[in-house]
Parts: C-alpha cells; sequence; structure tokens
C-alpha cells in the first residue's frame, strides 16, 4: 500500500513540473490581454495560447504599469477586451489572485513584462 501511495505521490509531483516555466527563460510570445470581469469572467490578465493548453498570467507589481499604459494607448481600459498582442516577459515564481465574476478570485502565475505590443 505505501509504494501505491509513494507512486501515486511521484506522479502528481511530475505532473506539476511540467507545467513550470523555468525562472531564467525569457518568452517572446503572441498573447491575448483579457478584460471580461463583465461577463463573470476574470479581470484583467494575459493569457497564452500553448497547443491545447492556456496559460493564465498577470504581471508584477514592478511591471505593472507597461501594461496598463499600453492598455490606456489602445484605449481599452474600461470596457470587455480581448486584445491580441506580443509581450515579452520573464515568468516568476510568484503568484497573484485576481477578481472574478461571482465573488471568486483566481490565482495566477506573476511574470515580469519587458515588452508588449498590440498586434
Amino acid at each position: 500500500m505505501k509504494l501505491v501511495i509513494t507512486l501515486f505521490g511521484l506522479l502528481a509531483w511530475v505532473s506539476c513540473q511540467d507545467n513550470e516555466v523555468p525562472l531564467e527563460n525569457v518568452v517572446d510570445t503572441e498573447a491575448t490581454v483579457v478584460s471580461n470581469l463583465a461577463a463573470d469572467g476574470c479581470d484583467w490578465h494575459i493569457e497564452v495560447a500553448s497547443g491545447e493548453q492556456t496559460y493564465y498570467y498577470v504581471p508584477t507589481k514592478a511591471t505593472e504599469n507597461k501594461l496598463k499604459a499600453a492598455v490606456a494607448e489602445w484605449r481599452t481600459e474600461n470596457s470587455y477586451s480581448f486584445t491580441p498582442i506580443t509581450v515579452k516577459y520573464r515568468a516568476t515564481s510568484g503568484k497573484q489572485q485576481v477578481e472574478c465574476g461571482w465573488g471568486k478570485k483566481g490565482e495566477f502565475t506573476e511574470i515580469e513584462i519587458m515588452e508588449v505590443k498590440k498586434k
């Protein structure tokens, strides 16, 4: 029985490790800046599609002004929005709660935004 529990724990640990982005990696990719709280989604965040999986990110407190400035420039700050972008970022180990519909909170990985441009 201990062997089964140990194997199950090891399997769970390995499957969780596959989704981690190494901290030293800088990623330059297409993404979407999303604000769909008004439709029971979540407040401002970045979605990166990778194959069949979508990753949800928020900027660190130190880099959130880059995203806020870009969104203001695009005039989408007060709207329901799905804005296609290119973003250069580095994942961090931090997590941040994001307000979502029906009073729920989502917990997304923080990223350091180096550059963000509207597509």
